[in-house]
């Protein structure tokens, strides 16, 4: 399923824009639009990957490339077999929001190729993703985030 083409169009709907101010903030639907512009740009670039090969491309690609793919591991992509993962709670959503629009924000990586920005987002979705099967406010669940926020330091 491809995650631009298949989104859902609950943003557009006003009485959802209501009560997403009233339950979690007026900031979530314009992170959520922007993460989803970073989706698109995500897409073409890996088009333009598949076309010209890994090496065909500026590094800065990549970043923007895998960036767009920690949206979609983190985010968009649930474990419906896991009990932790498969419902997650809006105050958990705002959290894993915010802190996927802090490293798709982040601008000063240091890469000198694309195979050092491919081993830095896999390691960095990982993190994520063992994350989300934590149970929230856990021990576990902060020790990851303190990893994510050390490799985004």
């Amino acid at each position: 399923m491809n995650p631009i083409d298949s989104y859902s169009k609950y943003l557009e709907y006003p009485e959802f824009a209501e009560y997403i101010k009233e339950h979690i903030n007026e900031e979530w639907i314009p992170k959520v639009l922007n993460l989803k512009t970073r989706m698109q740009r995500g897409k073409e670039i890996a088009e333009q990957i598949n076309i010209l090969g890994d090496d065909g491309v500026p590094v800065d690609y990549h970043v923007t490339f895998w960036k767009s793919e920690v949206i979609d591991y983190v985010i968009l992509q649930q474990d419906a077999f896991d009990e932790v993962d498969a419902v997650t709670p809006l105050e958990r959503q705002e959290e894993i929001l915010n802190l996927v629009t802090k490293i798709c924000e982040k601008e000063d990586f240091q890469f000198d190729t694309f195979l050092d920005v491919t081993d830095y987002f896999k390691k960095m979705i990982n993190l994520c993703k063992q994350m989300n099967y934590s149970l929230y406010k856990s021990e576990q669940y902060y020790d990851y985030v303190k990893q994510i926020e050390a490799m985004l330091n």
